[in-house]
Protein backbone atom coordinates (compact mmCIF):
# COMPACT_ATOMS: atom_id res chain seq x y z
CA UNK A 1 0.00 0.00 0.00
CA UNK A 2 1.28 3.74 -1.25
CA UNK A 3 -0.07 6.81 0.50
CA UNK A 4 0.87 9.99 -1.31
CA UNK A 5 0.36 12.34 1.64
CA UNK A 6 1.56 12.41 5.25
CA UNK A 7 0.36 14.35 8.20
CA UNK A 8 2.40 14.50 10.53
CA UNK A 9 1.38 15.97 13.92
CA UNK A 10 1.20 15.22 17.79
CA UNK A 11 -1.67 12.75 19.60
CA UNK A 12 -2.78 12.02 22.57
CA UNK A 13 -2.05 8.36 23.96
CA UNK A 14 -4.20 5.92 22.56
CA UNK A 15 -5.07 2.49 21.16
CA UNK A 16 -4.16 1.89 17.28
CA UNK A 17 -6.80 -0.80 15.84
CA UNK A 18 -6.49 -2.83 12.87
CA UNK A 19 -9.90 -1.24 11.55
CA UNK A 20 -11.98 1.90 11.84
CA UNK A 21 -14.52 1.10 14.90
CA UNK A 22 -14.43 0.89 18.52
CA UNK A 23 -13.92 -2.72 19.71
CA UNK A 24 -11.70 -4.15 16.82
CA UNK A 25 -8.78 -5.80 17.63
CA UNK A 26 -5.51 -3.28 19.27
CA UNK A 27 -2.48 -3.97 16.86
CA UNK A 28 -0.12 -1.08 18.38
CA UNK A 29 0.06 2.18 20.69
CA UNK A 30 0.65 5.53 20.25
CA UNK A 31 2.52 6.37 23.56
CA UNK A 32 2.76 10.47 23.04
CA UNK A 33 1.66 12.83 25.71
CA UNK A 34 0.31 16.19 24.57
CA UNK A 35 -2.65 18.23 25.18
CA UNK A 36 -6.04 16.89 23.63
CA UNK A 37 -8.65 19.11 21.52
CA UNK A 38 -12.31 18.32 20.60
CA UNK A 39 -14.14 18.42 17.17
CA UNK A 40 -17.69 16.55 16.21
CA UNK A 41 -17.45 14.11 13.76
CA UNK A 42 -16.85 10.65 12.74
CA UNK A 43 -13.16 10.38 11.28
CA UNK A 44 -10.56 8.19 11.48
CA UNK A 45 -7.09 8.33 10.77
CA UNK A 46 -4.30 5.32 9.27
CA UNK A 47 -1.15 5.27 11.23
CA UNK A 48 1.85 3.69 13.16
CA UNK A 49 1.41 3.63 16.73
CA UNK A 50 4.99 3.69 18.45
CA UNK A 51 4.62 0.28 20.03
CA UNK A 52 3.07 -3.21 18.21
CA UNK A 53 1.11 -5.47 20.38
CA UNK A 54 0.76 -8.94 20.38
CA UNK A 55 -0.53 -11.01 19.02
CA UNK A 56 -0.52 -8.85 16.04
CA UNK A 57 3.04 -8.09 15.41
CA UNK A 58 3.04 -7.85 11.94
CA UNK A 59 0.96 -5.13 11.76
CA UNK A 60 4.62 -3.33 12.88
CA UNK A 61 2.06 -1.18 14.96
CA UNK A 62 -0.08 0.25 12.00
CA UNK A 63 -3.72 0.25 12.18
CA UNK A 64 -6.30 3.51 12.78
CA UNK A 65 -6.80 5.71 15.55
CA UNK A 66 -10.04 8.19 16.26
CA UNK A 67 -9.39 12.05 14.78
CA UNK A 68 -9.86 12.54 18.32
CA UNK A 69 -6.29 11.56 19.37
CA UNK A 70 -4.98 13.72 16.81
CA UNK A 71 -3.73 17.09 17.59
CA UNK A 72 -3.51 19.12 14.04
CA UNK A 73 -3.30 22.60 14.13
CA UNK A 74 -6.30 24.94 16.12
CA UNK A 75 -8.91 25.48 13.65
CA UNK A 76 -8.42 22.45 11.81
CA UNK A 77 -11.12 20.84 10.04
CA UNK A 78 -11.60 16.86 10.14
CA UNK A 79 -10.38 15.12 7.84
CA UNK A 80 -7.76 17.35 7.27
CA UNK A 81 -7.60 19.06 3.87
CA UNK A 82 -6.12 17.74 0.97
CA UNK A 83 -5.49 14.21 2.59
CA UNK A 84 -7.14 11.74 0.34
CA UNK A 85 -9.56 8.52 1.93
CA UNK A 86 -7.79 4.82 2.35
CA UNK A 87 -8.96 2.96 -0.52
CA UNK A 88 -10.49 0.04 1.92
CA UNK A 89 -12.70 2.49 4.06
Amino acid sequence: MAFPIDLYCNNTPGDVTSQSFYGSPVTGRATKRTRPHACGNTVWYHTKGDQALAPFEAYDGWGAMPFTTVLAPSGTVHPFPGLPRCPWY
